[in-house]
């Protein structure tokens, strides 16, 4: 092994790497002690070496080696849904409670400061979805399904006479849920109108895809189902069946994660139906809401604690990664960062992994 890269032992005190050079640890929290090539300094407050040498807090403070959120941006009251892409972070914030006048917006990911509206004047909008060139969100308020460049322009409407609730968008089609009971697909080009993918009389919310089936979770009764996405005419299939409020859904290569909101469960189960039972990720959570899921964690927000907890994929402990926040809603993922809505602020927050 190269010696330049090994843990070492230099008069009693352990080494370690830093910037390529092996530097003695002088004292706790000095993670990689100053050298002649700028190391890293004290691990448990410097914002760019939180917690160990390169793990930046993204903007974030670094307090016991731990990075803290983010205000990345603000907008109207009751902020609700959050989808982010290379470079910008964009969400719903539906405003006053019936007064229509909710927002769209976008911010940088790694600037923050100054939120840029996409739209404005928008009757309660709710969930948010983006492609390479628009963003789409449901306007529970008037029953529109939206679209807007990202890039600014007009947001014109993408369907109507709809009830929509949760959307998702797989660069070919659009896919959204409505309250009537409706998962509905058209294409993101609005050459076709809607189509039915799924009717029943529950209350369908959270929506996710692979490539080729659409998921959800039904409010009422608290079924999480799927469908293909080459519907109409295709038989759903029911994963789970209760109890009531299932919430939002998230979905990986081999599972399908949910939150119930009124038993304070993270759950998942077999994308394939093939487990007899879902597996409770973490019980007695306080109102969670939220869901996300990355290649080892999955996360959730606290609607009730103000808390953002993760747990691991395979079983494991939960912990809490954030505190103090004002009605956490839903959450979004990148490779660097966590990022969630604050309802009762307004807020759109960034924590980094």
């Amino acid at each position: 092994m190269d010696a330049r890269r090994s843990p070492r032992w230099i008069n009693g005190l352990r080494a370690v790497a830093c910037a390529g050079v092996v530097a003695a640890v002088l004292a706790p929290g000095l993670g990689c002690a100053p050298d002649l090539r700028g190391g890293c300094g004290d691990v448990t407050s410097d914002p760019e070496h939180c917690g160990s040498c390169g793990h930046s807090c993204l903007g974030g403070a670094c307090v016991d080696s731990v990075c803290q959120p983010v205000l990345l941006g603000t907008g109207p009251e009751h902020a609700f849904d959050v989808a982010v892409d290379a470079t910008d972070a964009y969400w719903t914030s539906q405003g006053p409670e019936g007064a229509g006048d909710g927002a769209v917006s976008r911010v940088s990911l790694r600037d923050g400061g100054v939120s840029t509206p996409i739209a404005v004047a928008q009757p309660v909008p709710r969930g948010l979805a983006i492609d390479d060139v628009d963003v789409y969100w449901a306007n529970s308020g008037d029953g529109t399904v939206m679209r807007a460049p990202k890039a600014g322009g007009d947001a014109v409407p993408f369907a109507a006479e709809q009830s929509p609730q949760d959307i998702a968008v797989d660069g070919t089609y659009v896919y959204w849920t409505n309250f009537n009971g409706q998962v509905m697909k058209a294409p993101v080009d609005g050459s076709e109108a809607p189509t039915e993918l799924f009717a029943g009389p529950q209350t369908p919310d959270g929506i996710g895809l692979d490539g080729a089936h659409v998921y959800w979770v039904n409010r009422t009764d608290g079924e999480v189902r799927r469908a293909p996405i080459d519907g109409p005419g295709t038989a759903s299939a029911l994963l789970h069946d209760g109890p009531a409020n299932a919430t939002d859904i998230a979905v990986d290569a081999t599972h399908v994660y949910w939150t119930n909101f009124e038993t304070g469960e993270v759950l998942k189960i077999s994308k394939d139906g093939s487990d007899s039972a879902p597996t409770v990720i973490a019980g007695g959570e306080s109102s969670p809401f939220g869901v996300a899921v990355d290649a080892a964690f999955v996360y959730w927000a606290n609607n009730g604690s103000g808390e953002v907890r993760r747990a691991p994929l395979e079983g494991g402990a939960a912990v809490t990664i954030a505190t103090g926040q004002s009605g956490p809603r839903r959450i979004a993922l990148d490779e660097a960062a966590i990022y969630w809505t604050n309802h009762n602020g307004g807020e759109l927050m960034m924590l980094a992994k």
